[in-house]
């Protein structure tokens, strides 16, 4: 019984780990609409076209405008505290 309680809500962090880093994704390709893009840029030079937008300045912008990002970290760290949990129960 408590591996299927373990087993559920792993699935459930998994997907919620899912949905929420891809939705950061798509927040953060945003980045090019803005009229002040370079303002936001820490990794990209900044006289930059559109296609050379930095992935990570990507996902930094998508923590200023978003709830997301932190969703999907939260995700990860209950993905690897039920992980630890169920390892140690199961010893």
């Amino acid at each position: 019984m408590r591996k299927r309680i373990y087993f559920i809500l792993l699935i459930f962090g998994i997907i919620l780990f899912s949905v929420s880093y891809v939705a950061s994704g798509i927040v953060g390709s945003y980045i090019i609409t803005e009229e002040n893009m370079e303002e936001h840029f820490v990794f990209t030079d900044t006289p930059a076209s559109n296609s050379e937008v930095s992935d990570i300045d990507k996902f930094l912008y998508s923590f200023e405008v978003s709830i997301y990002p932190y969703v999907a970290v939260f995700s990860l760290v209950f993905i690897i505290i039920i992980t630890l949990v169920f390892l140690k129960r199961k010893r």
